[in-house]
């Protein structure tokens, strides 16, 4: 079974380099990285989690925004796999364990890849 943790600042640099290994169409910075996570005023730690022990195999991000009605929106904002550690599951397992959580602050619905308003959409040839 896959180890799977909390995103740490410290992760910044390595899951940026792996990132733009295998989403090769959409090339990140640690800065946008920072921006796009820990710069975000809903960014939260539990929500943003490695998969990989002793070297990272995945990245997934969710948040959750309260709208000005008051509903919870829960977002899957970022994620990857290493390209070599895909088909095997690595990718349910996060979501899974973000969905759940993301459930349990009582969002009424989960988003994939839009989230508003700090725009980032990975190229559809990058994640298939």
């Amino acid at each position: 079974m896959i180890k799977i943790r909390k995103f740490k600042k410290w992760d910044i640099p390595k899951i940026t380099h792996l990132w733009n290994q295998n989403v090769k169409n959409d090339l990140m910075t640690e800065a946008l990285l920072f921006e796009k996570t820990f710069a975000d005023p809903d960014f939260k730690t539990s929500l943003t989690m490695i998969a990989g022990e002793d070297k990272a195999v995945g990245f997934m991000q969710g948040l959750y925004r309260i709208m000005a009605t008051g509903e919870r929106i829960g977002w899957i904002k970022l994620f990857f796999i290493v390209k070599m550690f895909r088909r095997q599951g690595i990718a349910t397992l996060l979501l899974q364990r973000i969905e759940d959580l993301l459930w349990g602050e009582g969002v009424a619905e989960i988003r994939i890849m839009d989230s508003n308003p700090n725009y980032f959409q990975p190229d559809r040839k990058s994640v298939v």
